[in-house]
Formats: C-alpha cells, structure tokens, sequence
C-alpha cells in the first residue's frame, strides 16, 4: 500500500491545459497531411466498383468487446453474425479500398497485417486502404493485446486476431475481383430524436444519417455505405451473444433483397447514444430503416458513371499524453505512454467528387463531427467523419466540454474527458484540424483532376 502511495504521488502532476496547436507535434502534423494531399493520387472518369461481405469466423466462445464489466467473460452463441464489408472505388490514376467491420474498432495490428498480405498478394499499396468499425459493443472481441486493450477486449486470442485479418484479407480480394463499370451517389439527411449527448444535459448531436449508393451497370445490382452518428449498444452488457447490434440488424433487413451489401460505419458516436434503453429496440430500428432508404433513394437520383477521386493517409506524431484521474490531478506523460502506446496516429480522407470521408484514429464527439459537417455543407461539401482509422487514440470532446462543470454533465463525463481522454482539453482541435486539413487538401487533390479535364 504504501509502495503503491508512493508510486502515484511520484507519477502525479498538475493537469495541462496549454493549447496543443502551439506544439511542434501539430506543425509536424499539419506539415505531414499537407504533403501527403500535395502527393495524393487522383483520377476523373468512368467509375468503377465492386463490393462484397465476408463473416468474422471467430472461435466459439470469444470474449465480447466493449462493456468492462463483462470482464472478459467467453461468449454465449451467436445472435447474428459479423462482416467485413469492402467497397471498391477506382477511377483512371486511383483506386481506395474501404473497410468496414463489425467490430468495437481496428487495431494496428490488424491493420499492418492485412496491408502486408494484400500487397504481397494482390499488389495492394497499404496508401489506399481506409479502415473503420460499426463499433459494436456485442462484436468479438480478444484480437487485441495488452494489459489496457484486454480489459475491454477479454483475453487475447491469435485465432480471433487472425479471423480478423483474414475476413478483412478476403472481402478486399472479393471486392477487386467483382469491379466493374459502375456509378455512384449519396446523400445525407436529418433523423432527429434518436440519439441523446450522452456527456452534456441537452448537449448537441450529430444527427444526419450519410449514404452512398453503389450500382453495377451491368446488371443494376447495388451495394450501400452508411453512418450515423449513434453508438451500437441496443443490445446491454448483459448480452452474452456475438452480434452487430442494431447497424446488423437493420443490414439484415436489407442485404440479400434490396441491396447486395450494407456496411455501417460509425460517426461522431463519442458523445451520442441511443435516447432510449428499452428491451424492444424497434423505437430506433424503424424510424433509422425508413429514413436510410429514403436516403438511398436520393443518392440513387444524383448517381454519376464518371467522378473525381483522390485519397491520401498519412501518419503524424502525437503529442505527449496529458492523462488526467481528477479534475486538477494529472499522470506523468512517460508512464501513460507506456500504456496507451500511442505516440503515432494515421489520418485518412477519400475525395469522390463533393463526396469527402475523413478517417481519424479517435473516438469522436458528434458536437464536433456536427459543426465540421455543417461547414462543409454550407461550401457544397457532403462530409462524412469516421472513427477507428486502424487506431485508438481515445475520446475527443470540444474544449468546453473538457471542464464543464458535474451539474451540467451526463453520465459518461467523466469518461469521456477522464478515463479515457489521453490527450487533454485540446485534442479535439488538434484532431479536428489536421484531420480537416487533410480532407481539404484532398478535395482541392480531386478538384485539380476536374479543371484539368478536357
């Protein structure tokens, strides 16, 4: 007890509140994302797509991720299964493979593993491939190590880690193998009084629900990519079984009838839950399946045979951590580091005409996806934000929140602005700024395309 006491009051510090952007690691950073949109491959003419989904076989009894409380506890059977869907975009000079997983998020592991198995055995360059989750918190769970991670994950398992990799490994080669000529919409809409702030009394949400629409020529079948900005835990901690949560509930709904694939990526899902807990989730499935295919229908009206696509990534170093366990009571940033293990994060954007997907490697509020995406509407730009960019770099909030006073606060405050924010009051606009740095220097990448085209 006493060597513990001693321990922690040699690790204490006061919290840090300077600014971020005054660091060297965000001018280093700004400086990265510049160069890889300056160098961003980038192509316009006819589309090309293909799309496909390959179930996560993981082992019977796998830990579920998400809920600590489950304690890593072996899995029940299986509710309904988990995908990896991939969708493949290519114009004449670039091609972007998209992920997305029924998982809680994707690991650098996962990720370096599949880029290594795709390029030694389809010739993949690992610059073009985006990762991110639905962030289901009934998904598998024990493909990721390390005391922190095992704690939400359960105990690592190679065979869930390499079931991991392998379904992503093969939808990819699927995907490539089933391009053809193609076009693409999408859209985005309003669906309000679904979701609640789960860290603000009344705080905003990020409630517009994104589509794009997919359709082989040739045959007129079709494939979606969603998101909303809502966390999957319809289903409780108590839940036992693998499943997708409520974004496999509504693909079932739909793949196999009136679409070959439905992925979900999740959005600014940091700060927004369901506003409801009740044991019949129809409340939020009906209205969320109605106002998707309405959204689908107007993606489908402004579907184009021939875009502007560019994409670039790049990997910037992270400031030092700045870990708080009170609201004046710090972490030495040496001792944090040693157990988050993240001194670099991957920043990615696609640009498909208007069209701009941001991946970022943290888990971010919907107030801060909100007033990006608002923005950009109001500049032509359709926006999509998308967490768990192969990384986690913990909860992101916007400066105000960071302090804001218990009395005005939710449940999940202390959370998401303590246990798991590594990066302080800042990191929502270091995040927000590089990543939105990225994405413009890739649009402008897309728009050079198009005023150099005959």
């Amino acid at each position: 007890m006493i060597v513990a006491l001693s321990f922690f009051v040699s690790a204490a510090c006061a919290v840090d509140r300077r600014p971020l952007v005054r660091t060297p690691e965000y001018v280093q950073a700004i400086d990265a994302v510049g160069k890889a949109a300056k160098n961003a491959p980038r192509g316009s003419g006819e589309v090309r797509a293909g799309w496909s989904r390959v179930e996560i076989s993981a082992p019977a009894g796998v830990p579920l991720a998400g809920y600590g409380e489950r304690e890593g506890a072996p899995s029940e059977g299986v509710l309904d299964p988990i995908y990896v869907r991939a969708f493949v975009v290519e114009t004449p000079g670039a091609r972007a493979i998209l992920f997305t997983a029924d998982l809680l998020l994707t690991s650098p592991a996962v990720v370096e593993a599949v880029a290594s198995e795709l390029r030694e055995e389809r010739d993949v360059e690992p610059e073009s491939l985006f990762f991110t989750a639905s962030h289901s918190h009934s998904a598998a769970g024990g493909y990721v190590s390390g005391i922190l991670w095992e704690l939400v994950f359960g105990p690592y398992d190679s065979g869930a880690f390499d079931a991991v990799v392998k379904a992503h490994v093969e939808a990819a080669k699927l995907a490539l193998d089933r391009l053809a000529p193609a076009k693409i919409g999408y859209a985005d809409t309003r669906v309000p009084d679904l979701i609640q702030n789960r860290v603000e009394k009344g705080g905003p949400t990020d409630d517009r629900l994104l589509a794009i629409h997919f359709e082989r020529l040739s045959d007129q079948k079709s494939a979606v990519f969603w998101s909303f900005s809502c966390h999957a835990v319809v289903l409780p901690a108590s839940n036992r079984k693998l499943s997708a949560d409520y974004p496999g509930m509504i693909a079932s709904e739909l793949e196999g009838k009136t679409h070959e694939v439905v992925g979900y990526a999740a959005g600014g899902v940091g700060s927004s839950n369901p506003r409801h807990e009740r044991p019949d989730p129809s409340w939020l499935l009906e209205p969320l399946a109605r106002a998707l295919r309405s959204t689908i229908g107007d993606a489908e009206k402004s579907s184009r045979t021939a875009v502007e696509l560019a994409h670039a990534q790049a990997t910037v170093d992270l400031p030092s951590p700045r870990y708080r366990v009170g609201r004046e009571t710090g972490l030495a940033a040496p001792l944090v580091q040693a157990l988050i293990n993240s001194e670099h994060a991957p920043f990615g954007a696609i640009a498909i005409g208007d069209l701009v997907l941001l991946h970022l490697p943290v888990e971010i509020s919907g107030e801060l996806t909100r007033a990006a995406r608002s923005r950009a509407h109001r500049r032509g730009i359709t926006l999509g934000v998308f967490p768990f960019n192969g990384s986690y770099a913990g909860y992101v909030v916007p400066h105000r929140v960071y302090d804001l006073e218990d009395a005005r606060g939710e449940e999940m405050l202390p959370y998401e602005t303590q246990t798991l924010a590594f990066f302080g009051k800042w990191s929502g606009d270091f995040m927000m700024n590089v990543g939105l740095r990225l994405a413009a220097g890739v649009r402008s990448a897309a728009e050079s395309v198009r005023l150099s085209a005959p």
